[in-house]
């Protein structure tokens, strides 16, 4: 009877440690949620891999969220153009009528003019550092033109003016034939207050007494322009030139050395090289002001030769008008990224109420306006449209990963429950066994000593 005793109380401390082992995984998991040990290597790489992916999909739908935000406040903005669209409209139909007199066109104009500059101001707002509508996106842009040939004849000179050029858009590709004559002569092109262009000292090699005086020409529109050839892109964060391959001069005084008027002079170390001009920086890309400065003295550390007096030099320039690039709002985990459309409007600036054919004109451009913010308020709400399906779609997709990785991951609790109360409920019967059996043996052994 003791050896029988001996062995069950035995297995029982045995199934007792078991229990205990099993009562406290029980407790952990409870109290920590997490449903499997560092052993299930599958199930932990699967969650890890599936809670990295949700993680990335919840960002996305934050960034449609942003996204969607951005249309609302385009869709107000185009609203509140339309009610100052309208009213230009009235103003230029009632400059029109023949019965107004001068006073009244004027006073007309003046409102217009307000107007029209309301406009430019919408059309510069910005969100996040994006701009929230572009000139060139409108349906009836009209196109550019730049008139007028610059020349030289002073050590500074700004074109047109120091008011710059509107040319109603913030990207594109300015066109230019640059002559300087026997002297070297710069010029730099701005975006409101961003250099994105610089030829450095520049001399025309045709103009160099071993050349003849050739140089590069063209016809343009029944117009000659001699000079070299640059194309030079500009945009919020873009700047690039590309040189004509037949230009002849540059601003590297080491390759032809610098002509005085009483022979040449070659570089020596009061006149080093200059480095690698012509050279470009992206701009800041808010502004439709664009601006070309010859001979600018805002940059003495490198104007070492460049004429201090009278001078001689042209250009000729043609700018194509670029529309931007809508912003970006990224869609789905695997990176794909949904291109929002371009919206804008014309600000309908440089026309005039001051006589009837002009208020005609400006009444003619102020309805095509209207129909071009129907069209405008379109596209926003197809953005909108397709920006809160791919949002509920990506939402959906957020909501079933969370679901998937907390039933691989976390403790079904009932389950749990049940399993502790069982091995603890397990562990009090044996030790009420093992008590008992303890008990019936020292009865056994009183009786038979």
């Amino acid at each position: 009877m003791s050896i029988i005793s001996t062995v069950f109380s035995s297995q029982s401390q045995v199934h007792q440690s078991i229990r205990e082992r099993k009562s406290l995984e029980s407790v952990r998991r409870l109290s920590s949620g997490e449903k499997h040990n560092n052993g299930d290597g599958g199930n932990i790489s699967f969650a890890a891999g599936l809670a990295s992916r949700t993680n990335t999909e919840r960002v996305a739908r934050d960034n449609l969220d942003n996204a969607i935000a951005l249309t609302q406040y385009q869709m107000s903005s185009l609203q509140t153009v339309d009610a100052i669209v309208s009213r230009m409209s009235d103003l230029a139909y009632k400059a029109a009528d023949f019965m107004s007199t001068s006073s009244e066109r004027d006073g007309l104009d003046r409102e217009f003019q307000v107007l029209s500059g309301a406009l430019k101001g919408i059309s510069n707002e910005k969100q996040a550092d994006q701009l929230l509508f572009d000139p060139m996106a409108s349906k009836y842009i009209s196109d550019f033109e730049v008139k007028g040939t610059p020349t030289g004849g002073a050590a500074r000179t700004e074109f047109p003016d120091s008011n710059g050029l509107d040319i109603d858009a913030y990207r594109g590709t300015v066109k230019l034939w640059w002559l300087p004559y026997g002297a070297r002569d710069r010029i730099q092109m701005f975006q409101g207050n961003s250099m994105f262009f610089d030829s450095g000292e520049y001399q025309n090699k045709g103009d160099s007494p071993w050349n003849n005086g050739q140089r590069p020409s063209e016809n343009v529109n029944g117009t000659t322009r001699s000079g070299d050839y640059f194309e030079v892109d500009f945009g919020a964060g873009e700047a690039a030139v590309r040189p004509d391959s037949d230009n002849r001069g540059n601003a590297n005084r080491v390759d032809f050395g610098v002509w005085n008027g009483n022979g040449l002079v070659l570089p020596d170390e009061d006149h080093p090289d200059l480095g690698n001009y012509p050279k470009t920086q992206a701009p800041v890309g808010d502004s439709s002001i664009l601006k070309f400065v010859v001979n600018d003295r805002q940059y003495p550390a490198d104007n070492l030769v460049v004429t201090r007096g009278s001078t001689a030099w042209k250009f000729w320039i043609d700018v194509e008008r670029k529309p931007i690039l809508g912003p970006e709002a990224l869609t789905t985990s695997e990176g794909l990224q949904y291109q929002m459309q371009t919206k804008g409007f014309n600000s309908l600036s440089g026309l005039s109420l001051t006589d009837s054919v002009s208020a005609a004109d400006a009444l003619e451009m102020a309805m095509q306006e209207q129909d071009n913010l129907r069209y405008q308020m379109g596209k926003v709400a197809t953005d909108f449209s397709s920006l809160t399906l791919n949002r509920e779609h990506l939402a959906k997709k957020t909501i079933l990963g969370f679901n998937a990785v907390s039933r691989i991951r976390d403790t079904d609790m009932a389950m749990e429950t049940v399993r502790l109360a069982k091995n603890m409920l397990l562990h009090s019967v044996t030790d009420h066994s093992l008590m008992h059996s303890r008990l019936s043996t020292k009865k056994v052994f009183n009786l038979l000593f």
